[in-house]
């Protein structure tokens, strides 16, 4: 009885975890970023509205690309940016030629990774690689840098 009580408690406990940590690693802003999934639309979406793309590679075993949603695109004063723009999110979880291809069109080794894409495809910024998430406003301010000029 007592080894049956302490188990349910500590499976309850590991589900409350992760249900704490899933929490925290939901996107809270009020603003609501339609990502794209396939290049082709994105691009076509792109040239059609004369706008960059913003490309974003991450997975769901990636806990840093889910910080990147959470403190950083999900940051009113990036969001409101990254809404102008067209996005693309390429979805890295399993591997496969695709997804290869896409990583070595737009250089992209490690994730997450975030590039700046012009709207016939050609890299404009390296906004991200890796390593410790960016300050919101030091990632806006980039951003907004590698921004072509409107026409």
């Amino acid at each position: 009885m007592f080894y049956h009580h302490t188990t349910s408690l500590a499976s309850g406990g590991i589900s409350s975890l992760l249900g704490s940590i899933n929490y925290v690693l939901t996107p809270k802003g009020d603003i609501k970023l339609a990502w794209l999934t396939d290049e082709a639309a994105a691009l076509a979406d792109a040239r059609a509205a004369n706008r960059p793309m913003l490309v974003d590679f991450a997975a769901d075993w990636c806990t840093p690309c889910k910080e990147m949603d959470v403190q950083v695109f999900s940051k009113r004063e990036v969001a409101e940016v990254m809404s102008r723009l067209t996005l693309l999110r390429v979805d890295a979880t399993r591997q496969n030629e695709a997804v290869d291809a896409l990583q070595s069109r737009y250089e992209a080794g490690s994730l997450p990774a975030v590039r700046l894409v012009s709207s016939d495809g050609k890299i404009l910024a390296k906004l991200f690689d890796g390593g410790t998430i960016p300050n919101p406003d030091k990632f806006r301010e980039k951003l907004v840098a590698a921004l072509p000029p409107p026409n």
